[in-house]
């Protein structure tokens, strides 16, 4: 059975896909992680994960996008429940190919996020 509060979370998780759907272009993925992914999630203490990533390179973590990103974020929160703190980091595919390939925490991260519940999944299909 699913707690009012984690229904009331999964409802916002849904409202989140559909609002990046809007204002992300070229929306692959949208995945939970974290906490509230893997079950020890606490609304005290903790926030909801949430992985973006987009095939528009204008959304790329180089320092020339910050504001992008961070104009994104805030609409996000301001079309959700303020509530529920959600951590929304985006990522462009290409950071996600170079991320995946270190062998630091950036590398950690990238497939702990890959690896979290898929909200949304756009895929290309593989041409040869």
């Amino acid at each position: 059975m699913i707690a009012a509060s984690d229904k009331k979370i999964e409802e916002e998780l849904g409202k989140l896909v559909r609002v990046l759907g809007n204002v992300v272009p070229s929306l692959a993925e949208v995945r939970v992680f974290g906490s509230y992914n893997n079950g020890n999630w606490n609304p005290e203490i903790s926030d909801v994960d949430v992985f973006v990533e987009t095939r528009d390179e204008d959304y790329s973590r180089n320092p020339e996008n910050y504001e992008r990103r961070a104009a994104v974020i805030s609409y996000i929160k301001r079309e959700i429940d303020g509530k529920i703190p959600f951590d929304v980091i985006i990522f462009s595919t290409e950071d996600v190919k170079r991320y995946s390939q270190s062998d630091g925490l950036a590398g950690v991260f990238i497939y702990s996020a890959k690896n979290g519940r898929p909200l949304h999944l756009n895929e290309l299909p593989i041409l040869n």
